[in-house]
C-alpha cells in the first residue's frame, strides 16, 4: 500500500512541476492550493518551509499552499548529485526513510522517495534537474 501511495505521491510531484494544482472545497473534496509569490526563485517561507532544510542548489520556480494540508514546491537546477546531497542533508536534520522507488522513464530515471521526522514529512520526486517536494506537517 505504501508503494502504491508512494508511486501516486511521485506522479503528482511530477505533473504538478509545471502547474498549480486547484482542488474544488465545495464539495467537501481536499483543501484548495492556492498558488504561493515566489520572488527571484527563492525558498518561499511559511510553517512548511520551516520544518525542511533548504536544498543547497536549485531555483524554486513554482510553489503552493493548501492551507493545513501540505506546501508544494518545484525546484529546477538538481541535478542526481544535489539530490543525493538533499536525502543527506534530510538524514542530518533527524528525518529517515520511509519508503523509496524509482522509474525508468523514456525522459530518464524518475526517483520518489518519502522522509518523515516524527514533526514533518516531505513527499520528493527527483527527475533529470526537477525536484518537486511535498511538505505536510504531522499531528502533534
Amino acid at each position: 500500500m505504501k508503494r502504491v501511495c508512494l508511486l501516486f505521491l511521485v506522479l503528482c510531484g511530477l505533473l504538478a512541476a509545471g502547474a498549480v494544482i486547484r482542488h474544488d472545497t465545495a464539495s467537501g473534496g481536499a483543501p484548495e492550493a492556492a498558488a504561493l509569490s515566489v520572488r527571484d526563485g527563492q525558498w518561499p517561507e511559511n510553517e512548511f518551509t520551516a520544518a525542511v532544510p533548504r536544498p543547497g542548489t536549485g531555483r524554486v520556480d513554482s510553489a503552493w499552499l493548501a492551507e493545513g494540508a501540505y506546501c508544494g514546491l518545484a525546484l529546477s537546477g538538481v541535478d542526481d548529485g544535489a539530490f543525493a546531497d538533499y536525502l543527506e542533508k534530510l538524514a542530518d536534520d533527524g528525518f529517515s526513510s520511509v519508503e523509496a522507488s524509482s522509474e525508468q522513464l523514456e525522459s530518464g530515471v524518475s526517483v520518489g522517495t518519502l522522509w518523515e521526522n516524527g514533526t514533518a514529512s516531505v513527499s520528493l520526486s527527483h527527475q533529470a534537474e526537477t525536484l518537486v517536494l511535498y511538505i505536510s506537517l504531522q499531528p502533534v
